[in-house]
């Protein structure tokens, strides 16, 4: 009964991650109705017998590289809350994920990549409600569930692929039709040139994986696509994606986004090794921009390379602990594609959403409510190899 139990509240906890909507407490604190779950499914996992302290080294690694940078930070507060962030995604989210994939095998993960692709479709279809009855001069309106776009494209690089994958593998029509429609349509609200960027580049790996015939169907899918539909869309997608990507602005000022790179690059080689303190680098990120021009002006939300951040608060080791915990994950994932009788497409799936992931945080930090949570279970669910047709088994 509690086994049960905890596998329903954790499924309700990814059912409810995707979304940046929290209930604000004093302190700055904000805790969202995922937060609360994870609290619950805790204590059920150890009262069920389950062990759900099982973490790979990257993890551990991870969490442990990001406390001292904690420790030296300015705000302690803010810190604290980023931290928390960390051991949350991380540490507890993949723990429970592990221990419900241990107990449940097959038919736990069948349940929550269709509850997954369920709550997707339901966030893909408010972001076509905004993108046709909402601001048509905001590009920030098309948010889904998220705050911006910018979160809304992280979100997506997660989720396409992996729909993306099941598609390549998928036995019936029906299947595939549903899938292909989620595919489309997300594609067609996506208003951040790296995420669309990063999903169609890992979808045309995915089908070339698959055979040259899938990777023509891809390719020609995609090209036609951003010639011909793409443009003409209301909003323009075409328009806003190298908009999003630019160098220079409309009067020949560079854009935000690229000075504060190297500003942050600059912070880095300040202070490699610990950096200057997690949660503190909008107070931090000032002073450096005197070493790049035309820093001054309005910014769009979210446009920081997560790489650079974690490097310029927490230091080139905790930088590279999170790049090795994604890179083992998604090479665990590419060895288990095909294994799996249940979802036979699902290792390349989630290989995919990894590396649409690493490559759009090169221009969004994703690290953020509504993204670290489903990240955090995708990891665990990725090192999960050696299936076997026994519904009681494992697998991915």
């Amino acid at each position: 009964m509690l086994q049960r139990a905890f596998g329903a509240v954790l499924l309700l906890t990814l059912a409810a991650a995707p979304t940046q909507w929290s209930l604000p407490l004093p302190g700055g604190v904000h805790l969202t109705a995922a937060d609360l779950l994870l609290a619950l499914a805790m204590p059920l996992a150890i009262a069920a017998g389950l062990r759900p302290w099982r973490l790979h080294w990257t993890h551990a690694a991870f969490a442990s590289l990001t406390l001292p940078a904690a420790l030296i930070a300015a705000d302690r507060l803010a810190a604290a809350r980023e931290w928390a962030q960390i051991v949350l995604y991380f540490l507890v989210a993949s723990a429970l994920a592990d221990a419900a994939l241990r107990h449940g095998g097959v038919r736990w993960l069948r349940r929550a990549v269709g509850l997954t692709l369920g709550i997707g479709a339901l966030s893909v279809g408010l972001a076509l409600w905004q993108y046709w009855r909402g601001d048509a001069g905001d590009p920030l309106s098309v948010r889904g569930s998220f705050g911006n776009r910018n979160v809304l494209g992280g979100y997506l690089a997660l989720l396409l692929p992996l729909a993306f994958g099941l598609l390549l593998h998928a036995s019936t029509w029906r299947v595939r039709a549903a899938l292909a429609l989620l595919i489309l349509a997300g594609l067609s609200v996506i208003l951040s040139g790296p995420a669309l960027l990063a999903i169609a580049l890992v979808c045309a790996l995915l089908a070339a994986r698959r055979g040259p015939a899938w990777f023509a169907v891809t390719a020609a899918i995609l090209l036609a696509g951003h010639v011909w539909v793409l443009p003409h869309l209301p909003r323009a997608n075409s328009r806003e994606h190298f908009a999003s990507m630019a160098l220079y602005d409309d009067v020949g000022q560079p854009t935000r986004r690229y000075p504060e790179w190297q500003a942050a690059a600059v912070m880095t080689l300040e202070h490699p090794w610990m950096g200057s303190g997690l949660g503190c680098y909008q107070r931090q990120i000032g002073p450096y921009y005197g070493v790049v021009p035309n820093a001054t002006g309005p910014s769009e939300p979210d446009i920081q390379n997560l790489y650079l951040v974690l490097s310029a608060t927490a230091g080139l080791p905790a930088c590279l602990a999170f790049g090795a915990m994604l890179l083992t994950a998604g090479a665990a994932a590419v060895r288990t594609t095909g294994k799996c009788a249940a979802l036979p497409g699902l290792g390349a799936g989630m290989a995919g959403a990894l590396a649409a992931f690493a490559l759009t945080a090169c221009w969004h930090p994703l690290l953020v409510r509504g993204i670290g949570l489903p990240l955090g279970l995708l990891l665990a669910a990725a090192r999960h190899a050696g299936c076997r047709h026994e519904e009681e088994r494992p697998c991915a």
